[in-house]
Formats: C-alpha cells, sequence, structure tokens
C-alpha cells in the first residue's frame, strides 16, 4: 500500500512481568488507507482492543512503531501524541464513556472545549456549539441535547459517542466493538451509520468478533497468535452483510 495513512509496524506489548508476564502482540503489521474501511477480527482476549488503543496512541508498544501520514507517533513527544488523539483520532468504545453529568451536548464538546484556553472558548463557543447541533442532527438527536446519557438509550447514548467523536473532524475513527452492547436493530443503526460516514470519506478502523459485522468492511484481517493475518473481503459478503444496516431515523 504506497503512503498508507496508518501504518504499524512490528507492534509488541506485553503486561505483567517475570513469570506473570503476558505477551499480547508479537510484532503486529498493519495498514490502513484514507477513506478505508477496515475490520480487525479476533477471538475474546487476542489483543484486539490493545492494538485499537495504540493505534489511536492511548497506550504505547514496548517495540515497533505507529506512523500517521509518514509521521513518527509512538517515538513523538506527549504534547504531539495529545494532540494526535484529540485532532486526527476519533474513538468509539462498546460502553459509550459518556459522562453522566453532562448533558449530550455537553459530553459532545468536550474535545472540542480541550482545543481552547477559558479565553478562547469564550471566543467560540457559540460555533463551537452550533456545529455541535448540527452533527447531533446529523445522527437523529435533536430532541436530545439537553438530555443526560441515562435518559437515552443504548443506542442513542451510541450514536452521541460517535458525535463526540466525530466533533473535530477527525481524519480516523477507531471504534472498538461499537455494536457489542446493542441489539440487532439499534446496532444496525449504529452500522448504517458508520457506513454513511465511511462513503462520506471517513477512514474507519473497528474492532469486532462478529464475523457479519466485520463483512461489511472493505477489508477484514485476524488478530491471532499476536500477530495480523489478511484475510479480505469478497464483495458478495458484503452484500450479503448489508441487510444488517439501517439508516438514522429522526
Amino acid at each position: 500500500m504506497n503512503n498508507p495513512l496508518l501504518r504499524a509496524k512490528g507492534i509488541h506489548k506485553s503486561y505483567g512481568t517475570g513469570a506473570a508476564e503476558v505477551k499480547v502482540l508479537r510484532g503486529v503489521a498493519l495498514e490502513a488507507a484514507a477513506g478505508e474501511f477496515l475490520a480487525v477480527t479476533g477471538p475474546s482476549g487476542c489483543g484486539k482492543s490493545t492494538l485499537l488503543h495504540i493505534l489511536g496512541a492511548l497506550d504505547l508498544p514496548d517495540q515497533g512503531e505507529l506512523e500517521f501520514r509518514g509521521e513518527p507517533v509512538s517515538s513523538a513527544n506527549r504534547t504531539w501524541q495529545a494532540s494526535y488523539r484529540n485532532l486526527q483520532v476519533g474513538f468509539v468504545f462498546q460502553f459509550y464513556h459518556l459522562l453522566p453529568e453532562l448533558s449530550v451536548l455537553e459530553n459532545v464538546l468536550i474535545p472540542r472545549m480541550v482545543l481552547h484556553s477559558y479565553w478562547g472558548w469564550r471566543r467560540n463557543a457559540r460555533q463551537c456549539r452550533d456545529e455541535a447541533v448540527k452533527l447531533l442532527e446529523r445522527m437523529g438527536l435533536q430532541h436530545r441535547l439537553r438530555h443526560r446519557p441515562r435518559e437515552l438509550s443504548g443506542g442513542e447514548q451510541q450514536r452521541t459517542a460517535i458525535a463526540r467523536a466525530l466533533i473535530n473532524k477527525p481524519d480516523l475513527l477507531l471504534a472498538d466493538e461499537p455494536t457489542g452492547n446493542l441489539d440487532e436493530v439499534t446496532g444496525g443503526t449504529v452500522l448504517g451509520l458508520l457506513g454513511e460516514l465511511n462513503r462520506a470519506g471517513q477512514t474507519i478502523i473497528m474492532v469486532t468478533h462478529d464475523a457479519k459485522v466485520a463483512a461489511l468492511a472493505h477489508r477484514r484481517v485476524h488478530l491471532s497468535e499476536g500477530v495480523v493475518r489478511e484475510k479480505g473481503n469478497p464483495v458478495a459478503e458484503r452484500d450479503a452483510a448489508r441487510p444488517l444496516m439501517t439508516e438514522v431515523r429522526s
């Protein structure tokens, strides 16, 4: 793949020490092109989430390097890594991770607020709120702006989390089992939304244990014994999986 958006080279990660050390990743190599929808599959406990955290610089590898647009990420300084996490990457998690004391709109605005000083936020708050409202309207959540997470369904919470992930217009969206906590119908709405975002040009790397969900991606790789093995994604499988996806309805 020429000039990939993201490239992981020889990624190793272990936890524990001595006899208790567990080697999770053993030289993972992975590339993703701009505009690609890539699915990473594998059994529970194989390191899929660990890999995704390293791709988003939420964690660092013991060995190896992650590159974004040809620039090193893992060996960069903490300031650069923090900027990468906030501006270049959006995160969507299985359990949403919304702050319960904040409204839907406030949760979505958090990554944007991090960018500004106090006075910078005061100057830009109205424009930022307008952008967040438009994004939530796109998610079909315009009637939920002032609601707290506990007042939302699981699907609404996940759509809020997706809006939060997109507020800074990241080049890369990382989704960790985005439908794993949802029923089939609600999960179909979230998958439909991810498909719509990808068709609009959003690069997505999604971790899933569900082969049917993975079949929706352009390409699929399988994590096994700490390394990634290419599996492809035949067009026929993708077409067969499309009924899983449903449109967001306001």
